[in-house]
């Protein structure tokens, strides 16, 4: 009889540790689409400096296609996991490399938030020496 109780003791046990666990884990969770539900310009913004400046920092086109490259790769890892999708589109054009405004730009830029209530599309034109 003892040792029956005991057995049901201990799956008591097991079953309250395992209840209290699941309750605990909705709060060790991080909802990182939050600022975007709340700005999605936030991530726009972040995203056209970080291509702006990678363009500005290049030496020749060639640099900068590389860059812009694993620019574009590092920013699609780095997504937030959830109902929301960032994308970016940019055409680099390494003949109007050295133009100037009102000349047609080396880099064009297309960044697109969507998803859950969020439904954003920006475009951004980037020159070298402006």
């Amino acid at each position: 009889m003892k040792a029956q109780m005991f057995i049901l003791s201990m799956i008591f046990l097991v079953g309250l540790v395992f209840v209290v666990y699941q309750l605990l884990l909705q709060y060790g969770s991080i909802n990182t689409t939050e600022p975007l539900e709340n700005d999605e310009v936030f991530a726009t913004n972040n995203i056209r400096d970080a291509f702006n400046s990678t363009l500005t920092s290049a030496a020749g086109c060639g640099e900068a296609e590389q860059n812009l490259q694993n620019l574009d790769e590092f920013i699609e890892r780095q997504q937030p996991t959830g109902s929301f999708i960032i994308d970016n589109e940019y055409t680099l054009i390494c003949s109007n490399w050295a133009n100037a405004y009102p000349d047609p730009p080396p880099l064009n830029l297309t960044i697109s938030v969507y998803g859950g209530s969020v439904d954003t599309r920006v475009y951004y034109e980037f020159y070298r020496n402006q």
